[in-house]
């Protein structure tokens, strides 16, 4: 069993003495839990950035209000997660499976969700400036209430459902009436596909 409360410990020294450009006198480096179980552990509330958690198991951790700026999450597994007002600002959630995982209030601004599985994961209140969703699954998200502009959805992997409802959001929003009739068919179109399925 692994002692997060060391490995914080010591990811703090390294993290200050980097910080203080003294990182060659140190003879630590960022924490690596990669491939490690880290479910159900509590790391709310530490300071961990540019640590390397690559296809770790950190099912149902908490993460809330910590400080992952920069840390790899590359294939991990977060499902359910909670990572509530955490810091994830550049963070690279590539291929990490984030089903169900609650970001409330992060700062996830330039973070990196690329082919990440975002199934009904929570993102309201969350900055998710810069960020990088393309070919993430966000089914079922509530990513949708927060999108910034329609070019953030950038082959995202959306439900039928969404799409209408984004859609629907498009030209309550941002569509003058005299665009809306354009957009009539293709509503129509997806009503139908909604009510097929």
């Amino acid at each position: 069993m692994i002692d997060i409360k060391e490995a914080v410990r010591r990811h703090q020294i390294w993290y200050k003495a980097w910080e203080g450009g003294f990182s060659s006198f140190v003879p630590l480096s960022p924490a690596d839990f990669r491939h490690f179980r880290l479910d159900e552990e509590d790391l709310s509330k530490v300071e961990f950035p540019y640590a390397n958690f690559a296809n770790a198991s950190m099912r149902k951790a908490n993460l809330s209000k910590g400080n992952f700026e920069h840390c790899d999450f590359i294939g991990t597994n977060m499902e359910h997660a909670i990572l509530e007002g955490g810091k994830f600002r550049f963070a690279n959630f590539i291929n990490a499976n984030l089903f169900g995982a609650v970001f409330y209030g992060a700062d996830c601004r330039n973070a990196d969700f690329r082919g990440a599985d975002l199934r009904y994961t929570y993102f309201l209140g969350a900055d998710i400036r810069g960020a990088h969703f393309e070919g993430a699954n966000v089914s079922g998200s509530d990513i949708k209430e927060i999108m910034i502009v329609p070019g953030d959805l950038h082959n995202m992997k959306l439900s039928i459902e969404d799409i209408y409802y984004l859609l629907n959001r498009i030209l309550e929003v941002e569509c003058a009436d005299e665009c809306a009739p354009q957009y009539e068919k293709i509503r129509a179109f997806l009503r139908e596909e909604i009510d097929r399925h």
